[in-house]
């Protein structure tokens, strides 16, 4: 497999010579690239940043210190979902928000709405992230600093003519760091230049969808909307029970006193070789509509379909099959966690 070659960035990373499964097997062993263009940023600046997020998303932010990062969510004030977040703290007056490229705009108008009356200003700049994925990532010498960064945690370096902010990655289930910044051409050239040094090769976007599928890590848009109850989706990790208010506490703390939800998005592995849609309805022996498939991709390392959906409690305590509405069937699992990585974010389980 090649390492990066001239335009691989800008024409959205390059089309690999390798096969899906040769690239999945560089990123488990190597070192990969990959554009992110699913990602983008909002940030928050003035003397009451900290302050005016802390009252808005799920996490509490009052003790994360400066180059730290925390999951959180923002929701309506029915619990469900507005954005999942990466939230990382700069200091009192900076901080950024990580999301889902598509919900900016929405999460950019809602904190502009809520911001009346604060000393904060709000921006979303046009930003470019770039993933780097792979057990090499952390004795890289050309990658310096940000080779070593560990989940969650993150730091602002200039790097390939252009200044960056590096941020730890686990999402994969393997080492990673995000590198995001508003980058030129000139910029571009460079960083790929530093690529080739480390011997990064390029991946295409569908090798990180399997390996995501793998580590179950939800995504917004396929497994968390608006319609989602936070819980639901797992995301126990990007939520203080121990902090003041926030839109959508209320809901969240009763169905967490309670123990339970009705709904579990769950890692599952589907029988033969077709890939469900997402979408697709499971039924079960005690109930007809008893979940759904939200997203589903073939696994070259495991030979077997990867999934994620939503199952139904009363599927989860009465014994029985899940049925595939198109055929086969599904079956929950148990997923495989890297040792050494924190992975607060992606179990996608519900602990009561």
């Amino acid at each position: 497999m090649k390492a990066c070659d001239a335009e691989s960035l800008a024409d959205g990373g390059a089309e690999p010579s390798a096969s899906l499964h040769e690239q999945l097997a560089a990123l488990r062993q190597a070192l990969v690239f990959c554009p992110r263009d699913d990602l983008g940023v909002v940030e928050v600046r003035g003397p009451g940043a900290r302050a005016f997020l802390q009252r808005l998303v799920t996490a509490d932010l009052r003790a994360v210190p400066p180059g730290a990062a925390v999951p959180a969510a923002l929701l309506t004030p029915k619990a469900q979902v507005v954005s999942l977040l990466r939230v990382l703290v700069h200091g009192d007056d900076a901080l950024d928000c990580v999301l889902d490229r598509a919900r900016v705009p929405t999460v950019a108008a809602l904190l502009e709405r809520y911001s009346i009356g604060h000393a904060v200003s709000l921006g979303a700049p046009a930003w470019e992230v770039v993933g780097l994925y792979g057990p090499r990532l952390r004795d890289c010498a050309a990658l310096g600093p940000m080779g070593g960064l560990e989940p969650y945690a993150h730091t602002r370096l200039a790097a390939a003519g252009a200044g960056w902010l590096a941020l730890g990655d686990d999402e994969l289930g393997t080492t990673g760091v995000l590198l995001g910044g508003a980058v030129d051409s000139a910029a571009r050239a460079a960083l790929e230049a530093l690529l080739l040094r480390a011997q990064a090769t390029a991946v295409q976007p569908a090798a990180l969808e399997v390996a995501r599928l793998e580590a179950g890590t939800p995504r917004m848009g396929l497994e968390v909307d608006e319609a989602t109850m936070l819980l639901e989706a797992g995301q126990l990790g990007a939520v203080s029970f121990d902090k003041g208010c926030y839109p959508g506490q209320e809901p969240v703390c009763r169905v967490h006193s309670r123990g339970q939800v009705n709904w579990r998005l769950l890692p599952l592995r589907v029988t033969g070789t077709r890939v469900p849609a997402a979408g697709e309805g499971l039924a079960h022996p005690a109930m007809t509509e008893a979940g759904r498939i939200t997203s589903a991709a073939f696994s070259p390392a495991r030979e077997e379909v990867v999934a994620l959906g939503y199952v139904h409690r009363r599927a989860l305590e009465t014994p029985g099959p899940l049925a595939l509405a198109g055929g086969g069937l599904a079956e929950v699992v148990t997923l495989p966690r890297a040792p050494g990585l924190l992975i607060p974010r992606t179990g996608p389980r519900y602990a009561a």
